[in-house]
């Protein structure tokens, strides 16, 4: 008994100290309005449902692992992908691929345009251990040595530490426009992460199909942004299952070729029932799509999957936190 008692002291007292290890002096968040983050050691950003993009460092020390969700639950990791070209630090982009599509209800595009001196950078991280998620906000140095990297200055609006890596660094239109690598070489408590622009192969041959949210809520109407990440481009092919009806009129994703990184629009209209957006055979977002509770009855409901985060999701993530500081404390 007392054995046991020493364990659940333990993994409350190591998971309230690991929340301050989050990143430095930024912004705690909510991570419930970020269902597309997860955690694993690592950070990383959920694509078109079943892709984690993370820096490549990241399968490289901590081996294959499983993610930590935004709600506490496990999303099992199938395989992991660096970039061909990783070599220990240049090139640092990897995939995990996830055995089964997440339920998210928003997304981050990734762009592929070039980001010059002064732009505003974000960073969610989970920094050290989860369950915090936590924001910092830089602005972008202009480029010099190799290009591959974006540089960042710390504004004292937090910067990054250990578990951060492979974060998404974003722009003021929430865009990803790297992935955090590290710390800057150029800049005291900067940050430098590789450039999304450089790596469009990489990412379009791994991902090669849409970027959506897979799972929203809609009373009425919705506008739905979708992004091609499909080698080649693509063109619409979407259909609708219950009820739900595409708007053709007010769309955009019909106009013609939908280009690579390209985002496009389909308008949706519900009468609140289940319904569901086919963008191909094996890609669709779910509206409204009913969950059992506890009595074995169905609510319509438009969140995101898994379940609370508990005492036992404590305890996990306990075990994740040894495992991952053997493997590397600073990945």
């Amino acid at each position: 008994m007392n054995v046991k008692l020493s364990a659940i002291s333990l993994a409350i007292a190591l998971t309230t100290s690991f929340q301050a290890n989050a990143i430095i002096n930024g912004t705690s968040e909510n991570k419930a309005n970020f269902q597309q983050y997860v955690e694993m050691g690592c950070t990383g950003n959920i694509i078109g449902g079943k892709w984690v993009l993370t820096a490549a460092h990241c399968a490289t020390n901590l081996g294959m692992r499983d993610v930590v969700r935004y709600d506490g639950s496990i999303a099992k990791t199938k395989a992991q992908h660096n970039h061909p070209a990783f070599d220990g630090t240049l090139s640092d982009i990897g995939f995990w691929e996830l055995e089964s599509i997440q339920e998210v209800n928003q997304i981050n595009t990734i762009s592929v345009s070039n980001v010059g001196a002064g732009e505003t950078i974000t960073v969610y991280g989970f920094g050290g251990t989860a369950p915090n998620l936590n924001k910092a906000i830089q602005t972008s140095e202009a480029v010099s040595g190799n290009a591959q990297w974006l540089r960042t200055v710390d504004i004292s609006q937090g910067s990054s530490t250990g578990g951060d890596s492979g974060a998404s660094y974003l722009n003021s239109l929430g865009q990803i426009v790297a992935v955090h690598g590290g710390g800057s070489s150029t800049s005291s408590n900067g940050m430098e992460g590789y450039r999304t622009e450089t790596g469009r192969s990489f990412i379009l041959d791994t991902v090669n199909g849409w970027h959506y949210p897979t799972r929203l809520s809609v009373s009425n109407s919705a506008t739905i942004t979708v992004q091609s990440l499909h080698v080649g481009g693509t063109t619409d092919a979407a259909y609708t299952n219950g009820d739900l009806t595409i708007n053709y009129a007010a769309s955009t994703c019909d106009d013609g070729a939908i280009g690579e990184f390209a985002t496009c629009t389909y308008s949706v209209t519900t009468n609140g029932g289940h319904g569901q957006l086919f963008l191909s055979a094996n890609e669709k977002v779910e509206i409204n799509k009913p969950v059992s509770t506890t009595d074995g009855n169905s609510t319509t409901s438009g969140g995101g999957g898994g379940g609370s985060f508990g005492f036992a999701s404590i305890l996990a993530l306990l075990g994740l936190g040894i495992r991952r500081y053997k493997a590397s404390p600073n990945a």
